[in-house]
């Protein structure tokens, strides 16, 4: 081993983590404001053109030496401006090394140091600390993965680069103030619009306007005005479009062509029978919920996030409820959303096990489904479950999502009374990063034998290696 890495590893700091197996490729929604006078600190980029290898420091003595002793010749500067200290808003972006592979990684969560020590990765030591949610001053720092190495870039060229020479992008995994004098601007809040008024069945009370948090990308854009309405809402006109709403009780559907968009719904008291934050049940066509935030005010073993059917979700963030999709028949697609923090109980009354079977998509039947480029992580059960409880599931295109946890990432089985015993046909299940689960690195997808899929391209997202199916 070579003597600095041996130095570095003597000093490491050992962080708890618990083996869950999953890997936090989505921001944390609960970190706080980073102060970004406090990001002050270079975090110098250099990277070993012999080994592939890249090491980041914030310490300019190790980034010399890196150059002079250590073979990492090629010196790309300052990636970006982190903190040497733990101030409000970061975590420690800790760094590990795999002796096999002469290779670093970056871990920004107990989770993800967990996930790597499956890989062989050991803890050196916390290298500095970077904020996990976005904000006006910082940028992202995508991880990217080939072979047996690791890459970081910030930069729109440095990952088109990286893409084009066959590493794929794991996602950000931490941020950075940028080396440039301009900081990047917050996702800007749209210009508001006129919007139809829904039949609702409560009154509207008092106005109010309230700020999200700085924007992570998902769910309610940064600085949306928002008016509070309380109680529940049933839209029963044609075309509505609900905006700009913090609607703290349960939304039902029951029109064509409705739109919900920049609006955090939250549920009303807590229900005690099955319901969902947003319920299209009725069969309306062309419901698109876009750019909005769902998570339940009273949480229980009871509620779902948006359940039903021909409806397309986008950009949405969506946490606090049992399953936080439900497919319940056709023509749907869910793409560019977060899903995570469901609610579980290990003495789950509606379950024979006693566990809560949440999951983060869970498709009952229907066919023209289209699941793509969305962040699904920690779901008990399954991040996508795929059954034909409702009807014949057919038609279903899975593709380019990041899944974390569970027993297996993507759990299929052609059972189910609306299948009436035919196989499951035209499943597609293509470039999916896959991040382990509760069985570790051994299930990314459990799939029947009986049913037809087209596999391809799917990976371990800390590996970069082929994620292979299971078959039963």
């Amino acid at each position: 081993m070579n003597p600095w890495i041996r130095r570095a590893l003597s000093t490491s700091v050992v962080a708890a983590a618990s083996l869950s197996g999953l890997v936090a490729f989505a921001p944390a929604s609960q970190a706080a404001t980073v102060d970004c006078n406090a990001l002050s600190s270079p975090v110098y980029n250099t990277v070993n053109p012999t080994v592939g290898n890249q090491l980041l420091t914030a310490s300019s003595t190790e980034y010399k030496s890196s150059m002079t002793s250590h073979g990492f010749t090629d010196d790309r500067g300052v990636l970006g401006y982190g903190s040497t200290t733990a101030v409000a808003g970061t975590v420690p972006i800790t760094r590990m090394y795999n002796g096999t592979t002469n290779d670093f990684l970056w871990a920004s969560s107990d989770t993800q140091i967990a996930t790597a020590k499956l890989y062989g990765y050991v803890v050196q030591k916390v290298n500095f600390y970077a904020p996990v949610t976005s904000s006006s001053c910082t940028v992202g720092v995508h991880k990217f993965s080939k072979d047996s190495h690791r890459r970081n870039a910030v930069s729109a060229a440095d990952q088109q680069a990286l893409l084009a020479a066959g590493w794929k992008d794991g996602g950000v995994i931490f941020y950075v103030r940028p080396t440039t004098t301009t900081a990047p601007a917050a996702i800007a809040a749209p210009a508001p619009t006129a919007t139809a008024t829904a039949t609702a069945t409560p009154t509207a009370t008092a106005t109010a306007t309230t700020q999200p948090a700085t924007s992570t990308g998902y769910g309610v854009p940064a600085g949306t005005a928002l008016r509070v309405v309380n109680g529940d809402m049933t839209i029963t006109t044609a075309g509505t479009v609900l905006d700009g709403v913090d609607l703290h009780g349960y939304l039902s559907v029951k029109a064509d062509n409705v739109t919900i968009k920049n609006s955090i719904i939250r549920g009303g008291a807590a229900a005690t029978t099955n319901k969902a934050l947003i319920q299209a049940w009725w069969q309306y066509k062309n419901l698109r919920v876009i750019d909005s935030t769902l998570k339940a005010e009273f949480p229980t073993l009871h509620v779902d996030g948006l359940s039903g059917s021909n409806y397309t979700a986008e950009r949405l963030d969506i946490s606090g409820v049992v399953d936080a999709a439900k497919v319940i028949g056709p023509n749907t697609t869910i793409r560019n959303s977060w899903f995570h923090d469901s609610i579980h109980s290990s003495s789950d009354p509606n379950q024979p096990d006693g566990q809560t079977h949440d999951d983060g998509i869970q498709i009952e039947g229907g066919t023209n489904i289209l699941i793509e480029n969305n962040s699904i992580v920690g779901f008990h059960n399954a991040q996508i479950q795929v059954t034909q409880n409702y009807s014949a599931t057919t038609g279903v295109t899975v593709r380019n999502n990041k899944l974390s946890g569970g027993g297996c990432q993507v759990n299929v089985t052609d059972r189910g009374a609306g299948g009436a015993g035919r196989p499951i046909t035209s499943f597609a299940l293509t470039g999916n990063g896959f991040g382990g689960g509760l069985f570790g690195l051994t299930c990314p997808m459990r799939l029947p034998k009986t049913s037809t899929f087209t596999v391809s391209g799917n990976y371990w997202l800390l590996s970069g290696l082929v994620a292979v199916p299971n078959l039963f």
